[in-house]
């Protein structure tokens, strides 16, 4: 989290500085610069909230697959997120 855009920039700057070291770049089409709230909570993220198991001691076979098929959805409708 930064307090303003330039500063966004200038880090995003360092990290592609460092990553050129090494022969690395950042992958432009997946990088963004977001304003809060919507950089704090991706929209993949929210809609998966629901249907996330995480914190259950145990569930069904069919608890599972429905939150994997529901994950699968999500990640074809954000390519490139963090979901999968």
């Amino acid at each position: 989290l930064c307090n303003s855009e330039s500063d966004a920039k200038k880090i995003l700057k360092n990290i592609s500085d460092e990553l050129n070291k090494y022969n690395l770049n950042i992958n432009e089409s997946k990088t963004k610069i977001h304003k809060l709230p919507n950089g704090l909570y991706r929209e993949h993220s929210k809609r998966y909230h629901p249907y996330s198991l995480s914190g259950a001691e145990s569930f069904s076979f069919r608890e599972f697959e429905q939150a994997a098929l529901k994950a699968l959805d999500i990640h074809y409708e954000y390519p490139g997120t963090s979901i999968l």
